[in-house]
């Protein structure tokens, strides 16, 4: 995941026919209770320069956060049911920053 979000960040593949396309879609949207929306990624409200992805299955936990100023990323995979992927997510998140 980490190499993903590298080669997405438009900064740092200007010459990529994708970074305009990558720009809009960490662009904001939509606002709603849990963050902002761009085009198929979620941005934190609190510092809109964090994208992430999450998903969710029974038995199965997954986020993957980018930081765009840091160029820092952090993904948790979980499939404990016990454990709540926020709360691992709140232990690590500092890490991006």
């Amino acid at each position: 995941m980490a190499q993903f979000w590298h080669n997405l960040d438009p900064e740092l593949n200007p010459e990529s026919i994708l970074s305009p396309f990558i720009e809009e879609a960490w662009s904001p949207c939509i606002e709603g209770d849990d963050g902002l929306y761009g085009l198929g990624f979620w941005l934190r409200k609190e510092n809109p320069c964090i994208v992430f992805l999450e998903g969710f299955d029974p038995g199965v936990q997954f986020f993957s956060f980018y930081n765009r100023d840091t160029k820092r990323s952090l993904t948790i995979c979980l499939n404990d049911e016990q454990t709540k992927s926020s709360e691992v997510f709140e232990k690590y998140f500092g890490l991006i920053q």
